[in-house]
């Protein structure tokens, strides 16, 4: 449900003046859309919040952005969603540095056999661990 607005947010996030403001308008329009798909269909609603989180991470808005992901693991753990677990737990350990997150992530996707995602994972606690 998030995709064309995780492209955007992506886009944004690699590019300077004009072409970042522009992605970042497009992406905050791609993340209205997929939330009001998320209230439709409601287990379409934790990618769509994470989604509003990272774009507001980008934006420069950690506080908004960290609102949105604990409302994203909110209705995730409601619905059963540990996927989408596991991937906010990724998003915020990825953006924030945070050793326990992206541990949590690796539980996550231990536990429900991500083999890619796990992986992932493991890279960037690597990275971290490299960094410190």
């Amino acid at each position: 449900m998030g995709g064309l607005a995780e492209a955007y947010v992506a886009k944004a996030e690699g590019a300077h003046g004009h072409p970042h403001a522009a992605a970042l308008k497009m992406a905050k329009r791609a993340c209205r859309a997929a939330l009001r798909q998320g209230r439709l269909f409601h287990g379409g609603a934790p990618s769509a919040m994470r989604c509003q989180g990272t774009y507001e991470w980008v934006r420069g808005k950690h506080a908004a952005a960290r609102r949105w992901w604990e409302r994203n693991l909110s209705i995730a753990h409601k619905l059963g969603a540990q996927y989408d677990v596991g991937m906010t737990s990724l998003e915020m350990g990825r953006r924030t540095a945070d050793p326990a997150l992206l541990k949590r992530a690796e539980a996550v996707f231990l536990e429900i056999g991500a083999e890619l995602d796990l992986a992932t994972t493991r890279r960037l606690q690597e990275s971290l661990a490299a960094a410190l």
